[in-house]
Formats: structure tokens, C-alpha cells, sequence
């Protein structure tokens, strides 16, 4: 059955009786929306502004460089213990343990730059006295490689 020589109210009568309404009869192809219906397109609109900030606000997640972890400091406690040296510290200080990681009581953090891109014949190596990344030639470490990007700290 063809259906194109119908107007839209009558192709849909179930649609236009509830979403549409004809402003007169002359202008049978010009729809508005029923006041009633703006509510929900509004709440629709909110959400998918919600949606588009959540979207964005994860993708900067990934942004982030630095390297650090979170502990549960449990209320009333007066120290607390460096899990990588076994170290005693109290509440409220900072140290840099042993594996070059800037911690407090509630967690720890890289206290250097991670090289991330750098040539393919060199390597990067973590020297843990000066807490930083040595990138040299694979083949001889004397030689030191140019690093590009860095990340962390």
C-alpha cells in the first residue's frame, strides 16, 4: 500500500496525535513540538551534556602522568608504615623511600620523569640514587640518548 500521497498525521496518526500538532491547515508539512514534550526533550538535552562532560572528564584521566597509589589511613593512628622499606613514619610527614616514591601516610607518587619516547637502539634505566631515568645505547652505556617526551612527576 503506498503510503506517500498521506499527510505525516495520517501516515502516523499515533506519533502526531501525541507529539505534533499542525499549526493551521495551510501549513500541513510545519510540526511543533507539544508543550508537554518539552520537559523531556530538555531532560534528554541535560543528560547528553551529563554524558558529553563524564566522556571528557575520563579522557583527562589518561592525560595525567604521574605514578602514585592511595592508603587508607586508619582514624586515630599516630604513624604509619612504608610498605618498600619498612620504615616508621609519622602521621602528616613526607619522606622518598628506596624506590625513589615521594610518600605521606595516605600514599606514595614517582618522584621522577619516565622517558617515554626515545630512539629504538636505547634504553632507559632507573638510577635509584639520584631518583632518575638514564636513557644510553643499548650497546654502550657511555653513550647517552636524546629523550623527546618525558611523563610523570
Amino acid at each position: 500500500m503506498d503510503l506517500d500521497h498521506l499527510l505525516p498525521q495520517q501516515k502516523y496518526p499515533m506519533v502526531a496525535d501525541t507529539l505534533f500538532k499542525r499549526e493551521s491547515p495551510q501549513n500541513y508539512n510545519i510540526f511543533y513540538l507539544l508543550p508537554e514534550h518539552l520537559s523531556n526533550l530538555t531532560s534528554l538535552t541535560a543528560t547528553m551534556k551529563y554524558l558529553a562532560l563524564a566522556v571528557l572528564l575520563s579522557s583527562l584521566l589518561s592525560l595525567s602522568n604521574a605514578a602514585c597509589y592511595v592508603k587508607r589511613v586508619e582514624p586515630g593512628l599516630t604513624h604509619c608504615l612504608d610498605e618498600v622499606d619498612k620504615t616508621w613514619h609519622a602521621v602528616g610527614s613526607t619522606w622518598r623511600n628506596s624506590n625513589c616514591l615521594d610518600c605521606t601516610c595516605s600514599g606514595c607518587c614517582d618522584s621522577f620523569f619516565s622517558p617515554t619516547v626515545f630512539p629504538d637502539d636505547c634504553v632507559a634505566v632507573l638510577d635509584l640514587e639520584a631518583c632518575e631515568y638514564i636513557v644510553h645505547k643499548k650497546d654502550d652505556p657511555s653513550v647517552i640518548c636524546p629523550v623527546r617526551v618525558k611523563k610523570g612527576k
